[in-house]
């Protein structure tokens, strides 16, 4: 069947029909039609699919909007029942939801055609009026914990190695080790006299750092072959510790940074020398010396990614090509406290984004306010309070994000596929520890690595 490129209202003007017509943008599949009624508040809203949109209205109405989308209305969560969106009353940001941001939006007024600029804020004050009623909230079930091989040290860094195994260093009085575990797996792979940092790549391949003679010895782990980490030793103009680590490969060359103890952020780059980006913050502060402390560390593209300093800003940096730096608050605008020890960053699979900071500067208080906007360039905005979530881990899983809670728990946040509306916080689920790690497996598991009963725990659960 082909494809129609417009859509055909066939008015009834005094008797004799008269046509209305509407481009269908390139990639729309699905279409929404919303009739408003005189007091300018929508009373119908018809659906429709396929592989031609043709519309015939037997009257002209007041106001009609035409919304056009390139996906299934499915994909958005959109239920339609006989011809028509099932909306709901319900203004309860959890039970319900706006609209999706179209492909296009089309208003027509007494058979004039008018296109709008699809803005977020000019899309959600049109249609504030409509709202769809959500799913019930991602839960995660807990499948086994275990209690780490040395429980007498703090988890200092975990990733996932290849589909479902994970990698993790532990600290004792005297080294660091390194240890694989699987669904039967516990394996020592290595140990430094320093303290190890690392980091978890897309492909499944795990780095980590220990001692060298001239700077930080550089480990990889193969998911092929985890037992023998291929090491090299790369040169730093200065000795520091990682404290966090985040890393990329860039037109295939590895690019590493890392915040260290002392609160310096480093950059490595593939065949180049360690080098001193900035140093900010406080790490002596007495709330940064807390068991449990966590500060942002990722990298969100070539060159750019966001830091949080120990003792000091939660930070977007980019390095520009000439290698100089740029730096500004990640979160502006807002009476954000500028010297957290405690705060977490991540991206949605959809680019909407979540930040998570401590309320207080203290260790004992566990208050926190989380922040969100629905773009890397749009605005911030403050998102209600959650009771029990923690400034510690923060990641992707899917269109969800997983989240630190308090008495060994883990929160949801769930990022419905519609543009321009904020995720909600599901209630939590049993983790098995106090989640100092939280890592997504492809097999849909999740793994949680943090502080348990007795000591340091690593548990499995499903996946939302």
């Amino acid at each position: 069947m082909r494809r129609v490129s417009w859509v055909l209202f066939l008015l009834y003007v005094a008797c004799a029909p008269s046509y209305t017509r509407v481009e269908v943008p390139p990639g729309a599949v699905s279409m929404l039609q919303i009739t408003f009624n005189g007091a300018d508040q929508p009373s119908e809203v018809l659906a429709f699919e396929g592989p031609e949109l043709r519309l015939e209205l037997p009257e002209i109405p007041r106001r009609l909007a035409v919304l056009h989308f390139d996906r299934p209305l499915g994909d958005f969560e959109l239920v339609v029942s006989e011809g028509a969106l099932l909306t709901t009353a319900e203004v309860d940001p959890n039970l319900s939801a706006p609209l999706p941001l179209p492909l296009q939006w089309t208003e027509l007024e007494r058979g004039r055609v008018a296109p709008k600029a699809v803005t977020e804020e000019a899309f959600a004050a049109a249609f504030s009026g409509i709202r769809v009623p959500r799913g019930a909230c991602p839960r995660v079930g807990r499948i086994e914990s275990r209690n780490l091989p040395t429980p007498d040290g703090p988890i200092t860094f975990a990733a996932r190695l290849g589909a479902d195994r994970v990698v993790l260093a532990t600290r004792s009085e005297a080294s660091d080790r390194v240890h694989l575990l699987g669904p039967s797996e516990d394996l020592l792979i290595a140990e430094s006299p320093a303290q190890i940092g690392g980091f978890g790549l897309p492909d499944g391949s795990v780095w980590f750092t220990r001692s060298g003679s001239a700077g930080p010895e550089l480990c990889e782990l193969a998911p092929a072959a985890p037992e023998r980490p291929r090491c090299r030793q790369t040169v730093s103009p200065g000795r520091f510790t990682p404290r966090a680590m985040s890393g990329q490969r860039v037109n295939g060359r590895l690019e590493v940074v890392a915040m260290s103890l002392a609160g310096e952020l480093w950059l490595y780059r593939e065949g180049e020398a360690w080098r001193l980006l900035l140093q900010a913050g406080d790490p002596t502060r007495a709330s940064c010396q807390a068991a449990i402390t966590a500060q942002a560390m990722e990298l969100t593209g070539p060159g750019r990614g966001v830091a949080g300093f120990p003792g000091g800003p939660l930070t977007s940096f980019s390095i520009e090509p000439d290698g100089s730096l740029t730096t500004e608050p990640l979160v502006s605008g807002f009476d954000v406290p500028s010297t957290t020890c405690r705060n977490a960053f991540a991206r949605f699979s959809g680019g909407s984004e979540l930040v998570v900071v401590s309320a207080y500067d203290s260790p004992t208080k566990d208050s926190s306010r989380v922040f969100w906007r629905p773009g890397a360039s749009a605005r911030w905005t403050e998102q209600p309070l959650v009771v029990g979530l923690l400034p510690l881990a923060l990641v992707p899983d899917g269109q969800h994000l997983l989240a630190s809670g308090k008495d060994q728990q883990v929160f949801v946040f769930d990022d419905a596929p519609r543009g321009g509306a904020p995720p909600r916080a599901c209630p939590p689920s049993p983790s098995g520890s106090t989640p100092r790690f939280i890592l997504a497996l492809e097999d849909g598991r999740v793994a949680i690595a943090g502080v348990g009963a007795p000591g340091d725990t690593v548990s499995w659960l499903r996946g939302p």
